[in-house]
């Protein structure tokens, strides 16, 4: 999806780990391996662990698409390519699923196929084209900016769109479509541009044991929760449990991401077969549709 004007193997190895993280994630969203009862057996203790690690998946996708943006130019023909790519596996999918039986044909479900980003089938490929389109702009501000002023921004964006939806969970009029709204694509768009003009790799470990350490933050975060649920009983306690991580704009979700990103900025990838990775890498955006 991205325009790559250099090659970066660590990156291209955070997209392929994004998307088999982002298949974790649907797996466990959509399939009845996780029991629905609220409780604190062994296994859903391991789903909430794997959870917290697979949850920054989609916000290192947006970030990776961010960081090539800077020095990419907009094409009306990628901009075909993509959406043609998008109607064309939304199609088919749904065709299968009639062929198959496994859906039932309606005027409504092929009308919401043969227009997948305008009815936001997939909601991430709508942000994107959205954004895509919108790229030319972000990009000439990010020009215009100084450095000091693009921090400004990304702190006021983490009032705004972190911090306030943790505190006022309930109402996400600062953040247009929440965690899977455009606003938050486009504010971690100005991340990855940020990360690509300012940010020096110095190849150390410090960004991978903050990683561990937030992750364990984020994991702990439910401790209180489970705590009052185990003294009252309430499930209230359980079901809000996951506040500070929940989703993708949630704090510690949000931090990981940024912290995750930092530690494949910082890699150093000699010994990886460059061809595979490629590979691997171009055909992420098919398994993402399908």
């Amino acid at each position: 999806m991205e325009e790559k004007k250099e090659w970066n193997i660590a990156i291209e190895v955070l997209r392929i780990l994004s998307m088999c993280m982002i298949i974790i994630l649907h797996f466990f969203t959509y399939s009845n391996v996780i029991p629905t009862s609220n409780n604190l057996s062994l296994f859903n203790i391991a789903s909430i662990v794997i959870h917290s690690i697979c949850n920054v998946s989609v916000n290192c996708y947006i970030l990776i698409s961010g960081y090539f943006c800077v020095k990419s130019k907009f094409r009306a023909s990628k901009l075909y390519k993509v959406i043609t790519e998008v109607f064309l596996y939304s199609m088919l999918i749904f065709l299968l699923m009639v062929i198959t039986n496994q859906v039932e044909f309606s005027i409504k479900d092929l009308l919401y196929s043969f227009l997948p980003i305008l009815t936001r089938q997939y909601w991430f490929i709508t942000c994107y084209v959205g954004t895509y389109i919108f790229s030319p702009i972000i990009r000439f501000v990010c020009r215009k900016i100084n450095k000091q002023e693009h921090k400004l921004i990304l702190f006021i964006g983490f009032l705004l769109f972190v911090v306030y939806y943790n505190l006022f969970f309930f109402c996400d009029n600062l953040n247009f479509g929440g965690a899977t709204g455009i606003v938050w694509f486009m504010y971690l768009y100005f991340w990855g541009i940020y990360f690509q003009k300012y940010y020096k790799p110095n190849y150390s470990l410090k960004n991978f044991r903050s990683y561990i350490i937030v992750v364990l933050l984020a994991i702990a975060s439910r401790l209180p929760f489970y705590i009052l649920y185990i003294i009252t009983r309430n499930d209230i306690f359980l079901e809000g449990s996951s506040i500070f991580d929940s989703v993708y704009n949630s704090i510690f979700p949000f931090i990981i991401s940024i912290l995750l990103f930092k530690v494949f900025l910082n890699l150093k990838l000699k010994n990886v077969n460059k061809n595979i990775v490629r590979f691997l890498s171009s055909s992420t955006f098919a398994i993402y549709i399908t």
